[in-house]
């Protein structure tokens, strides 16, 4: 009871209540697809996920790629003509597709190295990137970016603990990304952390 009423105080009592029901829903769903317990979070529960669909809706895209994806919570609520999510687990995607059966979203089993060749007009990718060191992580940016057409990039830091690595984007993102807006803090739930959602845009061609 302490937590929900935790949650309550931090989200509100309306999602609080609906991210319940969801909850619940995703644990019968992990008995059949056995997916990892970090998916069991629901958006309502994650306000920065809100938030991120917020703003890239606002900005318009035609095509949103994420990698990390999980069951698509992101991807799922973003208006856009072209949506592919990319997650390692394969029982994640499974389950993406099992959700999103009458939706265009598309999903793959995978993370950056499969995307190739694509006009991206906004790229997604949270959580999943601190489990990556920095300066592997910019070797993946500066590969996907080469590779690929991408206006808008969105990613989030998190100060504390919790996360193996913490990111300085400046330093990884080549230098024509430039910071257009920054979100948060969020505190996180697990801990005393923060987190903040960076959005980089492209301004050089």
């Amino acid at each position: 009871m302490s937590k929900i009423i935790a949650k309550i105080k931090r989200i509100g009592v309306f999602d609080t209540f609906r991210g319940l029901r969801r909850h619940q829903y995703y644990k019968t769903l992990q008995t059949e697809y056995h997916f990892d317990n970090w998916h069991l979070s629901p958006i309502e529960w994650r306000p920065y996920a809100r938030d991120i669909v917020k703003e890239v809706n606002h900005l318009k895209p035609v095509s949103v790629y994420e990698v990390g994806c999980g069951l698509g919570d992101i991807l799922r609520k973003i208006h856009a003509k072209t949506r592919v999510g990319y997650d390692l687990s394969e029982s994640a995607i499974k389950c993406a597709k099992y959700l999103d059966q009458k939706s265009e979203v598309k999903y793959e089993t995978g993370t950056f190295d499969k995307i190739i060749n694509q006009k991206i007009d906004c790229f997604i990718s949270v959580n999943f990137i601190h489990e990556i060191s920095s300066d592997d992580l910019k070797q993946i940016f500066a590969s996907l970016i080469k590779q690929n057409e991408i206006h808008y990039i969105v990613v989030d830091s998190v100060t504390g603990g919790g996360y193996k690595y913490h990111h300085d984007y400046a330093a990884i993102l080549p230098e024509e990304y430039q910071l257009m807006k920054k979100l948060g803090p969020y505190r996180t739930e697990e801990n005393d952390s923060k987190r903040y959602v960076m959005i980089f845009e492209k301004t050089q061609v």
